[in-house]
């Protein structure tokens, strides 16, 4: 389980891919207190599992499902990649549940300054609008925001200077492809009025 509230950036050193294994993943980084081969890690909001670890770097594997329903199938060598180390018990849960499983791909269809702070655009699928509402919570790439508008098949956000300026959001252009977990609670109960209304 994690917050939605990044603490640092990774970027991808190593990216080997076999016929026999998993797709393995390198990522560079700045911190390694107390990150352990087993541990879970947010990455870009994929619940990854650390499988080496060295100073300053760390391994995972992802399977091909993880990479068909991610934006790591789009990432290269260089990319920077938002990270969150799992919540422990007592930790304070600054933004929403996040679990680390993405539910789809939010496509940035545009990008507006408003003072220092940035509004975006993004659409994606009608199964997975349903789920979302405004002032409710979403995560983008592992980070928990606030819906502003929910139009059609779009919804916006609203983003501070300060997560500019600390995530990889930055570096996205109108026509990338952010990884989206809905609220886990939306989907529960959306999940059991369709279970209620089919009987």
């Amino acid at each position: 389980m994690f917050t939605g509230l990044i603490t640092h950036l990774g970027k991808i050193s190593e990216i080997i891919e076999t016929d026999k294994n998993d797709t393995y993943v390198g990522i560079d980084i700045k911190w390694n207190d107390d990150l352990n081969i087993g541990s879970s890690v947010c990455c870009n909001g994929v619940c990854l599992t650390v499988v080496n670890k060295k100073l300053n770097y760390f391994g995972v594997e992802l399977s091909n499902e993880t990479i068909k329903r991610t934006n790591f199938q789009y990432l290269k060598l260089n990319s920077i990649i938002n990270l969150e180390k799992s919540l422990k018990i007592g930790d304070e849960l600054g933004g929403h549940n996040v679990t680390g499983h993405i539910d789809g791909l939010a496509k940035l269809s545009k990008i507006i300054q408003i003072k220092s702070s940035y509004e975006l655009w993004f659409e994606v699928r009608e199964e997975i609008i349903k789920y979302l509402t405004e002032k409710g919570s979403v995560a983008l790439n592992g980070i928990s925001l606030t819906i502003n508008k929910v139009e059609d098949n779009f919804f916006s956000v609203n983003i501070i200077k300060h997560t500019w300026n600390n995530t990889n959001l930055s570096s996205y252009q109108v026509g990338s492809f952010i990884n989206l977990e809905v609220d886990i609670i939306s989907r529960y109960v959306s999940r059991h009025i369709d279970n209620y209304i089919k009987r």
